[in-house]
């Protein structure tokens, strides 16, 4: 009895956790008109849907700690048709209650959201929320614009967007002792006077497949400034970014590490990819600056009292330096002033053939020649001298076509034999293939054109027939074979 009345009371129990989904629209339709209010009636585990439509709560959205979803909607095309608005007045969002992975933002377009403080789209403190597929939009804040990160908070990312946000420092983000994980992420148009996409101090935040475009910062780190910060970055793109100092990462003190990192058409004043201060040792390994430019020095890179590391590094075509100050070469590094002259994508620190835009190896024919077997026969054209006879590599006597054949083995071959099924003959003679030019009764006349071949008086059997003359001694007109 007591063990059923236990399983009963875990089944209730079990039944009350069952996760719910909380519909909120602006038409009184669904069970709430505010976003606030649905979470103030959710549980851990709940859903709170959204729909296709702009939602302007009047205060900062908060979680208040809860493991809930906030989901919003998308287009055919998987776009976020939900949108947060700040109105310009206050704070989108915010997790201040220690917030966990559980609590997760899916699906929302979060503008307009404006703090004179910090985190005008949204603001974590101590707090792990989740957000996949969310855009940040034309956020303002005087610090991390787009979403503000403090107090060893370490959001996920996902397949998020940060546009047009503004702030002093960090437009799209900000992590201070914050350490966040971003994959697939974006930060466009920024504009800052540091750390035009995103700001880093005292941290570690992990970036996975994330780029920076067209962000400006009037000091510092047009794409990302790093203080006293050790980010990784893998797969990362920065392209034409711009800042004082360092276009594309700015980094102070900081020891950020970089895998497959590419660094192009970035500018600054110093260090147009890059610029290394104040004992700064990032490390980089299989990193690409290419096209980068520095009005002073350091189109590439610029170091001062720094040492990054470079390890299979292609340093090219930056102007009007490649690297300048101290470096460590850690070993298959190309530096070089022109970075793929074939213009076949691949630079030429790595190209065997960089002249030759059909070809990164010379393969069998060599550069400039390419690899075709036009026949298939296994030979490539540069070495076949039939390139379009599959049975022949060289033209031998009788050429590209023809086969070398002697079909009658009499040691002439077909091409040259008048009679290639003859072994007696290499022409057809008075007689043709196949019949000799004999004259057996050596009377001038080949046997083939004569009608007496053993008889050398005659050529023809005449009344006689061969062997026998025709004579006629008493000359009357009958020959002596037929005169009795």
């Amino acid at each position: 009895m007591r063990s059923m009345i236990a399983s009963l009371v875990l089944s209730c129990f079990a039944f009350n956790l069952h996760a719910e989904t909380i519909t909120v629209c602006s038409d009184g339709t669904c069970d709430h008109t505010s976003i606030n209010a649905a979470i103030i009636a959710a549980g851990d585990g709940d859903i709170i849907q959204l729909s296709a439509e702009t939602y302007i709560e009047g205060s900062t959205i908060d979680p208040l700690g809860k493991a809930v979803t906030i989901r919003g909607a998308v287009n055919g095309d998987g776009e976020p048709t939900t949108i947060l608005d700040g109105g310009e007045s206050v704070g989108v969002l915010q997790c201040v209650n220690e917030e966990g992975a559980g609590t997760i933002f899916e699906n929302l377009v979060i503008r307009n959201g404006y703090t004179k403080n910090e985190g005008g789209g949204m603001y974590c403190s101590s707090s792990d929320p989740t957000l996949t597929n969310c855009v940040f939009q034309e956020n303002s804040a005087y610090i991390g614009g787009g979403m503000f990160n403090q107090d060893e908070s370490s959001p996920t990312l996902t397949n998020c967007r940060f546009t047009r946000n503004s702030a002093y420092a960090g437009g799209g983000m900000m992590n201070n002792t914050s350490s966040p994980t971003l994959t697939d992420c974006t930060f466009t148009e920024h504009s800052t006077a540091y750390g035009g996409a995103m700001i880093n101090a005292f941290c570690s935040p992990a970036l996975i497949d994330c780029t920076f475009t067209n962000n400006w910062a009037e000091d510092g780190g047009g794409g990302i400034y790093n203080a006293s910060s050790s980010p990784t970055l893998t797969n990362c793109t920065f392209t034409n970014n711009w800042a004082e100092d360092g276009g594309g990462i700015y980094n102070r003190e900081s020891n950020s590490a970089l895998t497959d990192c590419t660094f192009r058409s970035n500018s600054a004043t110093l260090g147009g990819g890059m610029y290394n201060g104040d004992l700064s040792s990032p490390t980089l390994n299989n990193c690409t600056f290419e096209n980068n430019s520095a009005s002073d020095i350091g189109g590439g890179m610029f170091n001062d009292e720094s040492s990054p590391t470079l390890d299979n590094c292609a340093v090219c075509s930056n102007s009007p330096s490649q690297i300048s100050g101290d470096y460590t070469d850690g070993g298959g590094n190309c530096i070089t002033e022109v970075c793929d002259t074939d213009g076949d994508q691949t630079l030429d620190c790595f190209d065997n053939c960089p002249a030759d835009p059909n070809k990164t190896d010379p393969g069998e024919c060599g550069c400039g020649v390419a690899d075709t077997d036009s026949d298939s026969d296994g030979t490539p054209d540069c070495y076949d001298g039939c390139p379009n006879d599959s049975a022949k590599t060289d033209p031998g006597e009788c050429g590209c076509g023809v086969p070398d054949t002697d079909s009658d083995s009499d040691g002439t071959l077909d091409c040259n034999d008048g009679c290639p099924n003859d072994s007696a003959k290499t022409d057809p003679g008075d007689c043709g293939c196949g019949v000799p030019d004999t004259d057996s009764d050596s009377d001038g006349t080949l046997d083939c054109n004569d009608g007496c071949p053993n008889d050398s008086a005659k050529t023809d059997p005449g009344d006689c027939g061969c062997g026998v003359p025709e004579t006629d001694s008493d000359s009357d007109g009958t020959p002596d074979c037929n005169d009795g």
